[in-house]
């Protein structure tokens, strides 16, 4: 299960799964259905952060493997609306986690928790037990996510692991990320249709 269908590693992920011959079910929290890359086989119209229906739904599909793709990934939205993104990234998380935590029959399920590098700070850190230091809300809210995860694998046994996901672009990435919204600058520069970037 991915908890989204949208972005860049829903897509590709979704698209790995099934060439390893895993159905892959999407939540949608659009109104709209979400285009199909090839990433997914079923669609659920449910928001991540509705934990006692998302509970529900991961009764009736039982899956081995959760995803946790969903979230508020914009820095800047995350200051705008620092309590959504601490709702959606942290909340939400910590929820879903601790209820898959002590229900004998989702306990099986094996959980990835995406993270960033926004979740770590500034500082250089030595190792994974080394304090983080979020400088955004949205670090603030990974990094909730991030303890809330390794909480439940620690006091409950949830196979439930952290990676950081960091300054990674495809096609598919939104034009307004960092990276896509420099290049497409830069293009507009060599173009003459802006003085700078």
């Amino acid at each position: 299960m991915l908890t989204t269908a949208y972005g860049q590693d829903a897509i590709y992920l979704g698209r790995l799964l099934k060439k390893e011959g895993i159905e892959v079910l999407v939540l949608n929290h659009k109104s709209s259905i979400p285009q199909n890359f090839g990433h997914f086989d079923y669609v659920s119209n449910l928001s991540f952060i509705q934990t006692s229906d998302l509970l529900d739904k991961i009764k009736d599909y039982n899956p081995q493997e959760i995803y946790n793709l969903a979230a508020i990934s914009s820095v800047a939205a995350s200051w705008q609306n620092p309590s959504l993104a601490m709702e959606v990234n942290g909340f939400a998380v910590e929820r879903l986690v601790n209820g898959l935590s002590k229900d004998k029959g989702t306990s099986h399920i094996k959980f990835f928790q995406a993270g960033s590098t926004d979740m770590v700070g500034k500082e250089i850190i030595g190792s994974e037990e080394s304090d983080f230091s979020p400088w955004s809300p949205y670090g603030e809210s990974k990094e909730y996510a991030r303890r809330a995860v390794r909480f439940s694998r620690d006091q409950f046994g949830l196979w439930a692991v952290n990676g950081i996901l960091t300054n990674h672009d495809s096609n598919y990435r939104k034009k307004t990320f960092v990276i896509p919204l420099i290049a497409s600058q830069i293009v507009a520069v060599t173009r003459g249709q802006i003085k700078t970037v």
